[in-house]
Parts: C-alpha cells; structure tokens; sequence
C-alpha cells in the first residue's frame, strides 16, 4: 500500500498511484472532505503540480 500523506493529492493522482477505477477517487474523497481532519480544497497538487481539488490526508 503506498501512503500519500501529509502531501495534498487530486483526484486524478490518487486514481493513477492506487490504481483505481475511474471516478473512485472523486466519490471517495468528497464522502471523506469534513470527516477525521481529512480537507478538500483548491490548491495544487503534490504529484502533477496542477492546481485543481485536492485531498489533505490527516
């Protein structure tokens, strides 16, 4: 399993690191946004350095 934090993912680079289907990552992420210190906001990206939604993991 590869850890991704403290670094703010997106979307689209969680689904390319985890290997996972399509879309996953956007469903899974907003369920997570508010819950256990997990954030998103726009800002950029640790991986592609784009600036779009990310994930800020505890």
């Amino acid at each position: 399993m590869t850890r991704l934090s403290p670094a703010p993912i997106c979307d689209d680079c969680v689904e390319k690191t985890l290997e996972l289907k399509p879309g996953l990552a956007n469903r899974k992420t907003k369920e997570l946004a508010g819950s256990d210190g997990f954030v998103r906001s726009k800002q950029g990206c640790s991986f592609c350095e784009k600036t779009k939604m990310v994930i800020l993991l505890p």
